[in-house]
């Protein structure tokens, strides 16, 4: 089989070497005239047609350049799109695995949850969440509020005694 595709690579090779040599012999001709400057559609004849010449060349050269430069825009552009859909799908799993995880390994979620309270930040915000729910909860029973804060205080101390 190696050597069924080593004679195919080898043909494929010959034919690209004789289309390449017949290129160089079809366009030659005109090339060298161009470079040596006998084509008499190219020739210039006073300083205005120099001149024009090198406009119309700078013209053509700043309209492939600013088109270049368009496209390489725009790709950067959707390339950062799509980064960003990627990226935004990639946390949703991530944090949908993590959810799917803490609910069925126990200790990862204590883990978890001692991790959060390490951060004092957090536990604060946790802590007016816990409170927010449990005025809820006593609001909602018809039980007075005021007896549920020196719980929630002897909770709050409790956790700060236990991150001291």
């Amino acid at each position: 089989m190696k050597s069924i595709l080593g004679v195919i690579n080898i043909f494929f090779g010959f034919i690209a070497g004789l289309l390449g040599g017949a290129a160089v012999m079809l366009f030659s001709h005109p090339i060298v005239k161009i470079i040596n400057g006998d084509n008499h559609l190219l020739g210039a004849k006073d300083i205005p047609d120099v001149i024009a010449i090198a406009n119309t060349y700078i013209v053509f050269t700043t309209f492939i350049f600013v088109l270049l430069t368009i496209a390489i825009t725009g790709a950067g552009i959707w390339f950062a799109r799509w980064f960003g859909i990627s990226k935004d799908r990639e946390i949703r799993d991530n944090m949908y695995e993590l959810s799917t995880k803490l609910h069925s390994d126990s200790d990862l979620a204590e883990k978890f949850i001692k991790e959060l309270f390490s951060h004092e930040e957090i536990s604060n915000k946790i802590a007016l969440i816990a409170k927010d729910f449990i005025d809820f909860e006593l609001n909602i029973n018809k039980t007075d509020v005021s007896k549920a804060e020196p719980f929630f205080d002897e909770l709050t101390e409790k956790r700060q005694a236990n991150n001291e």
